[in-house]
């Protein structure tokens, strides 16, 4: 049975990512102070910015297989295999988890109750 779980990438990914997304709020904002009265510009520059949002939220997921885990990723075709028995895994402080391979290194973020059942589900 695949167990799934909502992550955010790295630090600097995060960042970059949720900077951009908050370009789009600023510009919700800056329309709805410009525009004194209602415009409907300002409601659709808002509900692009639930939609993106909405999407990075969703779209990341950690999914748990009996034989690989997979970092799912906004754009699928970015998404991460990392087969089971070459997986270490760690982890680290502020709801880290440390994937490490032969060849790459993978941190993301989830919430501390998740990065806890996560770990214990890849140790088993």
């Amino acid at each position: 049975m695949d167990k799934k779980f909502f992550y955010q990438p790295d630090l600097p990914t995060s960042v970059t990512c949720w900077s951009y997304t908050l370009i789009i709020l600023s510009i919700s904002i800056l329309l709805w102070l410009e525009i004194t009265v209602f415009q409907i510009w300002t409601v659709l520059v808002f509900l692009l910015f639930l939609l993106v949002s909405g999407i990075q939220i969703y779209f990341r997921q950690v999914e748990v297989r009996p034989d690989r885990v997979v970092l799912k990723t906004v754009i699928p075709q970015n998404n991460k295999v990392l087969q089971r028995s070459e997986l270490f895994v760690s982890k680290q402080p502020h709801g880290c988890l440390l994937f490490k391979t032969k060849l790459q290194t993978y941190r993301i973020y989830l919430l501390p109750a998740a990065r806890n059942k996560l770990y214990d589900l890849i140790q088993k």
